[in-house]
């Protein structure tokens, strides 16, 4: 049997489920003015946990005297948790509504914080956009039921999909093509990557095979991770190169001279987007060399810099002070603090989840109320 935590307080004029994320999956329930999550169950992949999410979904469908009235569920149509929420709700009759990962990001935080309406800056990993294309570095102008997006990071193809998650050096391949780079040989030995592959990956970015465009905040700090030689080939666990881009930025003494990293800006069909071309065209393999802690540290500042012209954008479109900063890239101390420094700074009113994940944790939760205050319009 799960525990189920009451983590917020929402009028749900009818008890709704939220299905949760594919990785670090928990289902929620709202039922009346309560808001229930279950403990974490992990990522869907693992059948053991699909199993669990399962027993889950029966068990907290159980707290509510009512029979559930709609079932909330991600934007990706192959995750175990829409599948199964899909599934559930064809058997009982009842609507499905399909809530945009980021969106269900920024709906987390809104809900713990009582918040109408923010601009919502998430950052994560992977979450499929209603365009079709990966998203995870988001500015979202977020109302509980509906949202449009304001700005973001310019796309860059994943050769392979997934497999570039798992093996960084795809991405970087991928950066210096985007860059319009010639990739030298020795750049490619430093990484571990052959010609004859790297002429496969760059093949897929051509020819867009298998290489789906990604605007990821996540995947920028893996490709900058393996670029200065802090990213194993095949990572071990989730997010490791971010983890070791961070711990190097730590070690920064600040005593050398930091360079920018830079970037930089331009607008298509009313979205902002910042192109990071610029940061892989000027620092080279073997240029950096000896460098690695302190250009790990102007990364993470340029990051916090592009992330407030990134929010500049979005004020000069919506009138609010409400900043929702969620997503997984938010569990780095370093981004988080600097950004929270100069947004405070601007006199702005700074959100972040604190009873539920600021990661996919949240997911479900955001779900549920995404879905209930569409159900009320």
């Amino acid at each position: 049997m799960f525990e189920y935590s009451k983590i917020g307080e929402f009028n749900f004029p009818h008890p709704v489920i939220g299905m949760g994320a594919e990785l670090k999956n928990t289902v929620s329930l709202g039922y009346r003015g309560n808001l229930y999550m279950s403990p974490c169950i992990g990522d869907l992949e693992d059948p053991d946990n699909a199993t669990s999410h399962d027993n889950a979904v029966r068990e907290i469908s159980l707290l509510s005297d009512e029979k559930i009235a709609a079932v909330a569920v991600d934007l990706h149509p192959d995750m175990y948790s829409t599948l199964s929420g899909k599934s559930l709700a064809e058997k009982m009759g009842i609507p499905v509504f399909e809530v945009q990962h980021h969106h269900a990001h920024a709906v987390s935080c809104m809900v713990e914080h009582d918040l109408p309406e923010c601009l919502a800056l998430v950052y994560d990993g992977t979450g499929l956009g209603t365009d079709g294309t990966v998203w995870g570095a988001e500015l979202l102008y977020s109302e509980l039921a509906s949202f449009q997006r304001l700005a973001s990071f310019a796309p860059v193809p994943l050769p392979g999909g997934d497999a570039a998650v798992r093996q960084p050096a795809r991405q970087l391949v991928a950066r210096w093509f985007s860059a319009g780079m010639k990739i030298e040989e020795p750049w490619l030995r430093r990484i571990g990557v052959t010609p004859e592959v790297c002429e496969i990956w760059i093949f897929q970015c051509q020819k867009s095979v298998n290489a789906p465009l990604s605007h990821s905040a996540g995947r920028l700090f893996d490709a900058f991770s393996m670029l200065l030689g802090l990213s194993p080939q095949v990572i071990q666990f989730e997010a490791q190169p971010a983890i070791n881009l961070e711990a190097e930025a730590q070690r920064n003494s600040g005593d050398s001279p930091q360079k920018k990293i830079p970037y930089s800006t331009f607008e298509k069909n009313n979205l902002f987007l910042v192109d990071w071309s610029p940061a892989f065209r000027e620092h080279k393999i073997p240029d950096i060399d000896g460098q690695s802690a302190s250009l790990a540290n102007s990364f993470h500042k340029s990051v916090a810099e592009a992330s407030v012209e990134m929010i500049e954008y979005g004020l000069s479109k919506r009138k609010t002070r409400n900043i929702v900063l969620s997503g997984g890239c938010f569990v780095n101390r370093l981004l988080r603090g600097l950004l929270l420094d100069k947004l405070e700074k601007r006199g702005l009113k700074v959100f972040i989840n604190k009873k539920m994940s600021v990661g996919d944790g949240g997911i479900s939760a955001g779900q549920v109320v995404a879905a209930t205050a569409r159900m009320k319009e």
